[in-house]
């Protein structure tokens, strides 16, 4: 299958965000993650780098407007 891992970077630390993403859709700085099984992932943030050939997104968190930390508030 074609599904990749999406890692979000904060603070200068990557994790795991979602398995088996099948779509991503930018629209601003809004990021949608649709997995293959489960509920949409929406983030505010950017595109750090796609790898097609080793299925990885990399995407980098924003902070929501009045926010202190990026990892909290940029997920929702």
């Amino acid at each position: 299958m074609c599904q990749s891992k999406a890692y979000l970077v904060s603070n200068g630390e990557e994790r795991l965000l979602a398995d088996e993403v099948s779509n991503v859709a930018v629209s601003g700085s809004s990021i949608t993650l649709q997995p293959l099984f489960g509920e949409p992932i929406f983030l505010n943030g950017r595109i750090r780098e796609i790898d097609l050939m080793s299925h990885r997104i990399v995407l980098e968190a924003e902070p929501a407007p009045g926010a202190k930390d990026a990892r909290s508030s940029a997920v929702r």
